[in-house]
């Protein structure tokens, strides 16, 4: 069982860490940068009177290398938490450099003077590059802090360093008193994350990483506190809520409605919903669970189209999210190629999930249908929708498939069905213009019983394509093709394109909103 973790741990958020170690890479390139100019401006040192001694360009050199290699690690699959434990090291080693280069006798410190090292400003800095725990940090900074004296007495001679300890301590005090101040800075910055991740717990969830967001939310990585199951949790923070009023109330409808009508149905091929709510301070959000593949949209993009027996196997399973809610009067109205999901599940590959219901018509209740009141706006995906949803008009289920045969189109040739470089084209395009035969794009041959099925979907009076979508899968199924995509060819897909551990939850695309003008 997953125990709250306590305030007094000191447990960073995954993202602190990550962002941390993002950071270390960066200081690691600068160092880098600092030691290679130092090493390239040795003769010019030597020619004013102050050239480097041999250890002293030993540790250049050094410096160079192991900086390097820092900030390679930091662009590598290194875990965070142990590349910032390698971060530790790194700040005593450059704390060790800083020191030499202070005391060598041609800088002449003098240890009878009260001096600050420029070691203590490694020792503040490093925390907050490479959070640690307070304990940790103290304990590095001590370290980091004891390279001076060590430094001073590596450089100089016994006679220079014949002076009583207690002058050599009174030296160098203030690298101790600055690893003091940098346990202090450590636990405020652990104080703020457990803050931080008090404020992501929303329910029983906590969030652990931002997975994307759009102009309305935020998609988040989470975990149930109680639970060994991983979600993904969709919010709406306040900030997006306090500008219009108008535009606040129907960005709640839209995000309540999408929520409650994805949790209606029991497809599983539909995104399945875990839990919805509100939490103290106002943040809507609710609760899906986390797949691991990738939409149609990227896969397509990634690996080009895909042969007509794949796409036929992925429309069938489409055609059964589709058919449940169109069974309970809902139209998505936002079908397209971001909002569909190929996914592992289990033992399966190529498991399809539809999702993104915020666009959905519900069933008329006798007031009117639920849609957008925003006039003059027309909601959904240009490239996607049908012409009677780009007219603003009344739509059904047929909306969704002709939203479908655009999608087959996608994916077999690459291209949507029209190429506008404005919405408001691509919308007169879908109303008005005859789609070229998906055959005279595509790279691949495409059967005519397939081909006449996707043009029966792009029909641009309702009327005239498929009935619903029981009758798009008969005819979809009865499809003539050269061999048929079973488990075995799914699966030796994924194993080398999309493997198990490099598959990545990938939420989908936020619906677009165009604003059209009245003329």
């Amino acid at each position: 069982m997953q125990q709250q973790v306590p305030r007094t741990s000191y447990v960073l958020p995954p993202d602190f860490i990550a962002d941390a170690s993002r950071r270390l890479g960066i200081a690691a390139l600068t160092m880098g940068g600092l030691f290679l100019l130092t090493i390239l401006f040795a003769p010019t040192l030597e020619a004013v009177g102050h050239p480097l001694t041999r250890l002293q360009v030993t540790l250049e050199v050094l410096g160079l290398v192991v900086s390097t290699g820092v900030y390679l690690l930091s662009r590598g699959h290194f875990r965070p938490q142990l590349l910032l434990n390698i971060g530790l090291v790194y700040e005593v080693f450059i704390a060790f450099c800083v020191a030499v280069s202070e005391n060598v006798p041609s800088v002449g410190l003098d240890p009878e003077l009260v001096w600050v090292s420029a070691v203590c400003v490694v020792i503040v800095v490093f925390p907050s590059l490479v959070p640690a725990t307070p304990w940790k940090t103290l304990g590095t900074a001590l370290v980091a802090a004891s390279m001076g004296p060590l430094a001073f007495y590596l450089t100089r001679t016994p006679e220079e360093a014949a002076l009583a300890p207690w002058r050599v301590v009174f030296a160098f005090a203030s690298n101790y008193v600055f690893a003091l101040v940098a346990m202090t800075t450590s636990a405020l910055i652990c104080r703020l994350a457990a803050d931080v991740r008090e404020a992501r717990e929303l329910g029983s969830y906590r969030l652990e990483e931002k997975l994307g967001e759009g102009g309305m939310g935020e998609v988040w990585r989470a975990s149930h506190r109680l639970l060994t199951r991983p979600a993904a949790i969709k919010l709406i923070q306040p900030a997006v809520l306090s500008t219009d009023p108008g535009e606040a109330e129907e960005i709640i409808r839209r995000f309540e409605r999408e929520a409650q009508a994805t949790a209606q149905l029991l497809s599983p091929h539909t995104v399945t919903v875990y839990d919805f709510g509100v939490a103290a301070d106002g943040t809507f959000y609710y609760v899906m669970e986390l797949l691991q593949g990738t939409n149609l949209e990227t896969m397509v993009s990634r690996f080009g189209p895909v042969p007509e027996e794949r796409a036929i196997f992925l429309l069938l399973q489409m055609c059964l999210s589709l058919e449940e809610a169109h069974g309970r009067g809902l139209v998505h109205r936002d079908i397209k190629p971001a909002n569909v999901l190929a996914c592992r599940l289990g033992t399966q590959v190529d498991f399809v999930k539809v999702l993104d219901f915020g666009l959905v018509k519900v069933p008329s209740d006798g007031v009117g249908e639920m849609g957008l009141t925003v006039p003059h706006v027309i909601c959904g995906t240009p490239a996607f929708m049908s012409p009677e949803q780009s007219r603003g008009d009344p739509v059904d289920a047929r909306s969704d498939l002709y939203s479908l045969g655009c999608v087959a189109y996608w994916l077999l040739t690459g291209e949507p069905v029209f190429q506008a470089d404005t919405p408001v084209k691509m919308l007169l395009a879908h109303s008005g213009e005859t789609p070229q035969p998906p055959s005279r794009k595509a790279a691949q041959t495409i059967g005519p019983e397939l081909e006449a099925v996707i043009l029966a979907c792009l029909e641009k009076r309702p009327e005239n394509r498929p009935a619903g979508v029981q009758e798009l899968s008969r005819r979809l199924a009865a499809c003539a093709v050269p061999s048929l995509w079973d488990p075995e060819r799914a699966r030796a897909w994924w194993d080398q394109h999309l493997p198990a551990d490099a598959g990545s939850p990938t939420p989908a695309e936020p619906t677009l909103l165009f604003a059209t003008q009245p003329h």
